[in-house]
């Protein structure tokens, strides 16, 4: 009877023992198929292979990505996102024949499924979904399906954020300004020289003519610098006023 008892502790103790070593190394399945033999795909992306594919994964969430292969300038890319556990199996299907070009205004917006990331607009996604997410940083998310869909007309985000203040240095004012001092300070320097060498031609010559463009000179070279310094004027009350 004792005897009896101790085999059968044994084989539970061994029966378990090989359960639990077969849980640890039972991985997850993923089955991507694909209506193009030819399809790139990539797994978190790193090219895994071409069309339909089955490998084991050990648990968590993986990114994949279908690119369609040849010579096509426009190449149509499909994504979607899978989370494995241990000892199970996903399937995941990309049809290119029956895709959408998902867009959004404004565009960079991340797409969830099911708190899962598949990607960001505008990207070609399988038209068999059911809802959708969109989120962008300061745009309140919005939930998007099927039957809402228009390949002529993105989804818009709702602008929830602040608008950033543009400061005086990104304004066309400044950039005028800035032009301005530049033109005008290199006006008044070329007429005060032209006024200069016609000054000293008059003490050499006496010629009435040299000194009355001398003047001329002058009178322009003055209201330049008039209006760099109104302008340097500005420049600093605008600066100062921020």
């Amino acid at each position: 009877m004792n005897s009896t008892i101790k085999i059968i502790s044994f084989l539970i103790l061994c029966t378990g023992t090989l359960v639990q070593s077969f849980s640890q190394d039972c991985k997850g399945t993923l089955i991507i198929i694909t209506d193009r033999t030819e399809s790139l795909i990539y797994l978190n992306d790193e090219l895994i292979g071409k069309g339909n594919i089955q490998t084991e994964l050990d648990a968590g969430t993986y990114y994949v990505v279908a690119k369609e292969g040849g010579n096509n300038w426009e190449k149509i890319i499909l994504s979607d996102s899978v989370k494995l556990s241990n000892c199970n199996h996903q399937t995941l299907t990309f049809n290119f024949d029956d895709e959408i070009y998902l867009q959004s205004n404004p565009q960079d917006a991340a797409v969830f499924r099911n708190d899962s990331l598949i990607g960001y607009t505008p990207l070609h996604i399988a038209n068999s979904f059911r809802s959708l997410q969109l989120i962008k940083p300061g745009y309140e998310s919005k939930f998007i399906s099927l039957k809402d869909y228009d390949r002529d007309k993105p989804f818009t985000l709702d602008f929830i954020g602040k608008v950033k203040e543009t400061s005086f240095y990104e304004q066309d004012l400044f950039k005028y300004l800035l032009a301005g001092i530049v033109v005008l300070g290199g006006t008044t320097a070329y007429f005060k020289l032209k006024a200069d060498n016609k000054f000293e031609e008059y003490e050499i010559t006496g010629d009435q003519k040299l000194l009355d463009e001398t003047e001329r000179y002058d009178l322009i070279s003055g209201i330049t610098f008039a209006a760099l310094q109104l302008n340097f004027g500005a420049l600093i009350y605008f600066f100062l006023s921020e």
